[in-house]
């Protein structure tokens, strides 16, 4: 899964939390705060009944939890355009 900027953002995600921070912390950079947002988007997520790779938690994040987060962060970092969720 690669989330990446900008466009629209499409359907629900079932991620583990390493998957989802592998995913965002190349757009966030060096930010701590963006950084540590990224634990709170993923806790936002519906917890899955399977596992993921070794046995991490996985969760179920939708795109309107995603977008939320997304406006928050881009705006203190200055970040330009919407979220889009590509597979």
């Amino acid at each position: 899964m690669m989330i990446l900027t900008p466009a629209d953002v499409t359907g629900p995600r079932i991620v583990t939390e390493g998957q989802l921070r592998a995913a965002l912390l190349p757009v966030l950079g060096i930010d701590r705060w963006a950084q540590d947002t990224v634990g709170d988007l993923w806790r936002k997520g519906a917890p899955m009944p399977m596992r993921g790779p070794g046995g991490e938690e996985m969760r179920i994040l939708l795109p309107t939890q995603f977008r939320t987060w997304f406006a928050d962060v881009a705006q203190r970092l200055g970040i330009q355009g919407e979220a889009q969720w590509q597979r």
